[in-house]
């Protein structure tokens, strides 16, 4: 299907610069906010939850399927940044000083409209948080091993929900409620896990621990940061 849709010539031309999606979804969304499309949207809370969360001294990446890196950076990080340098004294701390930059992988459209597959699908984003997790790339101390904590919201997150060390569903999906029960996965409220969690390797998971808000991760996370300070 990838080779067929990039023969086909359809994507010829597509814009390589984030400016372009930018001017695009600041054109949809003043248009009709209620009709612009929900899958170009960020959940509510999202980029606010980010924001301060970078604050607190978490790194995030970004793992997509379905969107290039010039849509992500318009519709994802565009609003952490502008959220994050809104508070004055944030300014001279990570985005000022451009050690905060994000990992995006997913997969690209070049200019001739050739689709490239970085990430092709539900094991592909496995093999990347297993990738993490052995590499120590997320956490400023070479000495530690990372703590990687994962976030999705749809079926193709599912194994790398259970490959993170802490796999957080957000939302409600019942085709992940059908593959989790499919495969004797446990899906529990964030709220009754324990605070108690340390970077020592426990092994793959069984447990998906699912949230209705990004209100619900912030809190979660800020909570059990003081357990990986030195």
């Amino acid at each position: 299907i990838t080779k067929k849709l990039s023969d086909s010539g359809v994507l010829f031309g597509m814009s390589q610069t984030q400016s372009d999606y930018e001017d695009l979804v600041d054109y949809r969304g003043d248009k009709d906010e209620n009709n612009f499309d929900e899958k170009s949207k960020l959940r509510k809370g999202c980029a606010e939850a980010l924001a301060n969360l970078i604050d607190q001294g978490w790194n995030f990446g970004v793992l997509s399927i379905n969107w290039c890196p010039q849509l992500i950076g318009a519709v994802l990080l565009r609003p952490v940044s502008n959220i994050y340098s809104a508070i004055p004294e944030r300014r001279n701390r990570k985005y000022a000083q451009h050690s905060f930059l994000p990992k995006v992988w997913s997969n690209h459209v070049s200019i001739d409209g050739i689709v490239k597959l970085e990430v092709p699908g539900a094991n592909a984003k496995k093999e990347r948080i297993a990738s993490l997790k052995d590499s120590g790339q997320y956490r400023g101390d070479s000495n530690q091993i990372p703590f990687i904590v994962y976030i999705g919201d749809s079926s193709t997150d599912l194994l790398a929900l259970l490959e993170a060390d802490v796999g957080i569903l957000i939302g409600s999906s019942q085709t992940v409620s059908k593959f989790a029960e499919r495969w004797n996965v446990a899906l529990s409220p964030l709220s009754s896990k324990s605070q108690e969690v340390t970077s020592t390797r426990q092994g793959q998971s069984s447990t998906v621990w699912t949230v209705n808000s990004w209100g619900e991760i912030e809190q979660f996370l800020s909570q059990i940061l003081p357990n990986f300070s030195s």
